[in-house]
């Protein structure tokens, strides 16, 4: 072969394409693209694939299809808001979760939903959704109504360092909301579930032998209750019974 034909074959090589669904499933692979794409991009490919398999595959791939939009759809979900068309798949994937959770856990997954319910009003408020607003409340009162009552009926409730973070974290994000001008309404079954709840703790320790440290902390503790500050009153009753937990 001379020079000249081996130029005029390399010529006609240049012209050869790959098949289109070939270059589409390996440009990643062979090209070195490490960017992961999105669940759209993969169902496409599969769609541009699918007219060229053979039919005993594709049972199977529109299973792993199926499954894929399923689980892009709960992933998406996790970031809904009350208002948004993925909303209610968020919820329903809290109460399977919830029911894996111990009885003696449900008091502080109960405060912690609640407190994430508040935080999803900010976010509503914050950027004006103001359609979305009562539906964001109603969602913070069944929360708040929920875990007042867990807190009222379990027979086995201790005082734990999540329990009191979560409280606390309630009302750090109640005054976010109703600093953005958003009217709560009432909160009167926590804040009753709450109340019982520190008036227990400060009756059995008034029954108790305590140091004078103690018996300052326990003032505190009451005070606090006075004041309506049960959240702040629990920390003090966390550090005066369980000292432990506080590290």
């Amino acid at each position: 072969m001379t020079e000249k034909d081996a130029l005029k074959k390399i010529q006609l090589l240049k012209g050869i394409e790959p098949n289109k669904d070939w270059a589409v499933l390996n440009k990643r692979r062979l090209l070195g693209d490490l960017r992961q794409p999105g669940l759209a991009e993969q169902i496409l490919e599969v769609f541009q694939v699918w007219p060229n398999l053979s039919w005993q595959y594709k049972p199977v791939l529109a299973t792993v299809v199926f499954a894929s939009l399923l689980a892009g759809t709960f992933s998406l979900a996790q970031s809904s808001l009350p208002g948004n068309l993925l909303y209610p798949v968020k919820k329903l994937t809290e109460r399977a979760e919830s029911v894996f959770i111990a009885k003696a856990e449900l008091p502080r997954a109960r405060l912690e939903l609640a407190s994430r319910r508040l935080n999803e009003l900010a976010e509503i408020a914050q950027t004006n959704q103001v359609k979305a607003l009562a539906s964001a409340i109603n969602e913070f009162q069944a929360s708040q109504l929920e875990a007042a009552k867990n807190i009222t009926s379990s027979k086995s409730l201790k005082l734990t360092k999540e329990i009191v973070q979560a409280t606390e974290k309630i009302e750090q994000e109640k005054e976010k909301v109703e600093a953005l001008g958003v009217d709560l309404g009432e909160t009167r079954e926590l804040n009753e579930a709450l109340s019982q709840w520190v008036d227990r703790e400060i009756k059995d320790l008034e029954s108790r032998t305590l140091t004078d440290s103690q018996q300052e902390l326990l003032a505190k503790a009451k005070a606090d209750y006075g004041e309506g500050n049960f959240a702040q009153a629990l920390e003090v009753i966390l550090q005066l019974t369980y000292p432990q937990e506080q590290e």
